[in-house]
């Protein structure tokens, strides 16, 4: 028979008019990254976690940066992050007995990737999670940006639980100074402030959180992609760059493989916003690396990608031709990829997961701005996330129409056994996969091939395991995982963004049908 799969769509929406809230779980220790360092030469490596002060804390002393270098390895990357197991189950332990968890979305980019901030309550104070560990090449450079967020105020302060604002974020001797520069706000809705007697230039102890990704669509605007794309940083979220073999300027082999192109998108930001509209000159050689493409290998990962060859200069995308006996002039296509986005309105929160294969199957940046704008009437959307990262889980809602009472099939316990069954099986599969890499790599890692024995994960599988056992979760194959409705594609996330209703509020009619409960649902292609 044909070769099919499915890869789903899901959107859930939550207002501020109903009893339901949006969460936000970042994991303990990983609040100022490592984050992912690009060259445009090699594939995105990153610190290993456990030379990381902050991530080794009370379990390890962190290891010499000599012995673990800078790591590609994407299991290695992980290390010491929080499964979704952690996630749930600590958010079920800190406010299970007054809200129900019905949804959980990945924030993959946050604390991971520049440009993505978050203002977080801890018991402790306020922190700001961003890009800024020692020894990180590159740093959030927060105190001289200022940040479109999605800002939940505390409960009952003002007139809508979620807006998104311009936010300026500094820190302080002791926290963080949160200043309001969005002059349109002010304006327009912010005059509760002062009869609140809060001061705009500080508003941190107001704030629950506040969250910022790679912007879309503002202020009731779509935002053209040239004005945002050096936030984009991975240009092959972008861009369909192919990758191809490389030897060195010597001539001898090289093990090294290049996606074409991409050196030059992420060195020069006019290269990148240019190759949005028209062709751009791409050099054979890059000096930088010692490295050179041969153009017989390029024409042959050209055709398997679909690339047309033609002789004047190209005008249409994913067409090429030869420029020079040491360049080639290309109009790249756009790229698909699953990605995850978080949007809406005053008052609204609209979450979007495309699912997919990165760069393969999945959807355009100008197709999930599509929706979010012309679809859900979003006046601003963010990307939080791309590729693997992308899931989103929701707790099976029946009702037919928006005005029925909400019918959730699982409380918290069973929410969290139908996520503690999926984790149990998508870790046995990463920690085979982890072990394949290594082997595919030909690299030793210093703690095993296994990831659940890395010191910084042995804990966190240790208590899935001991969970599982204590309530009696199979650790087959899961014959069922309804819950799992844009499923993720690793076990480990940094970041999650956790939605759930006020338990009073379940099975009650709303006063009006202008109330806008929250729908779920999920579309498969």
């Amino acid at each position: 028979m044909s070769l099919a799969q499915i890869f789903p769509t899901s959107y859930l929406k939550t207002s501020s008019k109903t009893a339901e809230e949006m969460f936000l779980s970042v994991t303990e220790n990983f609040i100022h990254g490592p984050g992912i360092i690009r060259d445009g030469i090699t594939a995105p490596r990153m610190r290993d976690p456990h030379t990381v002060a902050a991530a080794t804390e009370g379990i390890m002393h962190p290891d010499s940066e000599r012995e673990l270098p800078l790591t590609k390895d994407p299991y290695v990357q992980r290390a010491g992050t929080w499964t979704l197991f952690q996630h749930a189950k600590k958010f079920v332990e800190e406010h299970g007995a007054e809200y129900l968890l019905i949804g959980v979305q990945s924030c993959g980019d946050l604390t991971m990737n520049l440009w993505h901030v978050a203002l977080i309550k801890t018991k402790t104070g306020p922190l700001l999670c961003c890009l800024q560990s020692e020894g990180d090449k590159e740093k959030e450079d927060f105190h001289s940006r200022y940040y479109r967020c999605l800002v939940k105020w505390n409960r009952d302060l003002c007139p809508y639980l979620y807006e998104f604002i311009d936010l300026k974020f500094s820190e302080l001797r002791h926290g963080y100074q949160t200043a309001i520069v969005d002059e349109e706000y002010k304006s327009n809705r912010g005059d509760w402030l002062n009869k609140r007697g809060i001061d705009p230039h500080n508003i941190t102890n107001h704030v629950e959180f506040a969250l910022s990704g790679k912007p879309i669509i503002q202020k009731g605007h779509e935002i053209g992609l040239a004005n945002v794309i050096d936030r984009f940083q991975d240009v092959r979220h972008i861009f369909n760059v192919p990758t191809v073999k490389t030897r060195t300027l010597t001539g001898s082999p090289s093990t090294e493989s290049i996606q074409f192109g991409e050196h030059i998108l992420f060195n020069d930001l006019n290269a990148r916003r240019a190759a949005l509209y028209a062709p751009i000159i791409v050099e054979l050689q890059i000096p930088d690396a010692g490295l050179i493409a041969d153009f017989g290998d390029l024409e042959r990962v050209f055709a398997a990608k679909h690339y047309r060859r033609v002789e004047e200069s190209p005008t249409q995308r994913a067409c090429y031709r030869r420029y020079s006996e040491s360049s080639i002039e290309i109009f790249y296509p756009h790229n698909v990829y699953p990605f995850g986005v978080l949007g809406g309105k005053a008052g609204e929160v609209v979450c979007l997961s495309s699912g997919g294969l990165s760069g393969r199957v999945g959807n355009t940046l100008e197709g999930i701005t599509r929706m979010m704008y012309d679809f859900f009437g979003c006046e601003d959307a963010m990307v939080l996330d791309e590729g693997y990262d992308t899931f989103q889980v929701i707790n099976p809602n029946p009702k037919v129409k928006e005005d029925e009472p909400d019918r959730y099939k699982y409380d918290n316990d069973e929410m969290l056994r139908e996520i503690t069954k999926f984790v149990l099986w998508r870790a046995a599969q990463d920690d085979e996969e982890s072990e394949a890499y290594q082997e595919l790599q030909g690299d030793e890692y210093k703690f095993g091939s296994r990831l659940k024995n890395w010191p910084l994960n042995k804990r966190l599988f240790d208590e899935l395991r001991d969970y599982a056992r204590e309530m009696n979760v199979p650790t087959s194959t899961p014959d069922t995982l309804d819950v799992m409705v844009v499923e993720p594609n690793r076990s480990q996330m940094r970041a999650v963004m956790i939605f759930a209703v006020k338990k009073e509020r379940l099975g009650k009619k709303p006063a009006s049908d202008e109330q806008n409960l929250s729908v779920k649902e999920s579309s498969r292609h």
